[in-house]
């Protein structure tokens, strides 16, 4: 099975004129094309990688690549990802963790709605934009670190999130504005250096 499994993605390659940076192994379930010059391989221990083509800058994963699939844990995306679609990991209900990388310029519409095991994201400073319902009904979700302190936050990015939910950004930014007019917990990052959120800012 896994050897057809191959050969069909090879001849969808091949259609395609490239060849992707993962595919199926004896290591992963899935593997191949999941956008715009981006590849992706899901193993069996639930954890995403998701690559561009041969290093390429400009990469893109497809609206609602991987919407619903509640075998993902973790997810790791490598630098040259440009856009992560809309409802692209929507409804991921066991994702975790996910690393962006700072390429990534935008989060769009319900990105990561409905990811109630999330609980906490790093956006790097290449993040300029959080869409509409972007974080919608992240139940668990407690840390979000914006380093882009001016980066423009539509209303609802947040809706039915945790109570608990504090951002980290720069203090002074539009960041800033948006939390306080929105009720949410603000945190300088200049100041968040003790353990509670020394992990948060690792930017990948």
């Amino acid at each position: 099975m896994k050897k057809i499994i191959s050969m069909l993605l090879a001849l969808m390659l091949i259609c395609t004129f490239c060849t992707p940076a993962f595919a199926v192994t004896d290591q992963s379930r899935d593997g191949g094309i999941c956008g715009a010059l981006a590849t992706y391989a899901l193993y069996f221990d639930g954890e995403l990688w998701i690559a561009p083509y041969a290093g390429r800058s400009g990469a893109e994963i497809n609206d609602r690549a991987f919407c619903g699939r509640s075998e993902i844990v973790d997810v790791v995306i490598e630098n040259g990802i440009a856009k992560i679609g809309e409802e692209a990991f929507s409804d991921c209900k066991s994702l975790r963790t996910i690393e962006l990388p700072d390429s990534v310029t935008s989060i769009e519409m319900f990105t990561f709605s409905g990811c109630s095991s999330l609980r906490s994201i790093v956006l790097p400073n290449s993040v300029a934009s959080i869409d509409i319902y972007a974080f919608r009904s992240c139940q668990q979700l407690e840390s979000v670190t914006i380093c882009n302190g001016e980066a423009t936050i539509w209303d609802s990015a947040f809706e039915y999130c945790s109570n608990n939910l504090t951002i980290i950004s720069h203090k002074g930014g539009e960041v800033e504005k948006f939390a306080t007019a929105n009720g949410i917990a603000f945190k300088d990052i200049d100041d968040a250096n003790d353990t509670d959120f020394a992990d948060d800012l690792q930017v990948h």
